[in-house]
């Protein structure tokens, strides 16, 4: 079953796209899920669980509460928008509060993790502090990094090539379930 998880929604009166999509997402994908995290912001302002009446307030908590009923566990993490969201709100919507950071073992999935190290938008620490975590979990895991290369890795057509081979290589080897994907992994530099 999936997994999902969902932030920085900023969900208001005033953005109906958004709300509609939302919406959607609870009564489509979502209500058959294993569960859903919501990891922050998912108001784009919360005046506290005494605003539980409002109208548009009411709209999400009946949402995520029949989302809920439906079989998905919902979890909330409080954002900098939302941080007032409290039992009240969490009852209401048949959800639990968590805290921040929170730890979730989600299957021990085999993890590849790319990066150009000119990445401005995922710097090479955060990506090594990533890789770092999952081995503690150990859970197999590879970190490419890609020189000259900033958040993709097809400016040059070397490290395209390379990026597709280890993608292929990657996928193949825990299609299968081979002894190497119990192994948890080895940090990789490109060639």
């Amino acid at each position: 079953m999936a997994v999902f998880f969902i932030s920085d929604l900023h969900l208001c009166a005033s953005r109906p796209e958004i709300n509609r999509i939302f919406f959607e997402f609870l009564r489509g994908p979502a209500h058959n899920a294993e569960s859903l995290y919501v990891l922050g912001d998912l108001f784009e302002y919360w005046a506290g669980d005494d605003d539980l009446d409002d109208p548009f307030n009411a709209s999400v908590v009946s949402a995520l509460a029949e989302c809920s009923r439906a079989g998905p566990a919902v979890y909330f993490m409080h954002g900098n928008r939302d941080f007032l969201l409290s039992g009240d709100f969490a009852r209401a919507c048949n959800a639990r509060l968590i805290g921040d950071p929170y730890t979730l073992d989600l299957f021990k999935t085999p993890t590849l993790l790319m990066t150009g190290e000119l990445d401005l938008r995922t710097p090479i620490p955060q990506t090594e502090e990533y890789y770092s975590a999952l081995k503690m979990l150990k859970v197999p895991v590879v970190m490419l990094r890609f020189n000259g290369e900033y958040h993709g890795t097809s400016s040059k057509p070397s490290n395209f090539l390379r990026t597709q081979l280890y993608m292929m290589s990657w996928y193949q080897q825990h299609r299968l379930g081979s002894e190497a994907a119990a192994s948890g992994g080895a940090e990789a530099h490109q060639p």
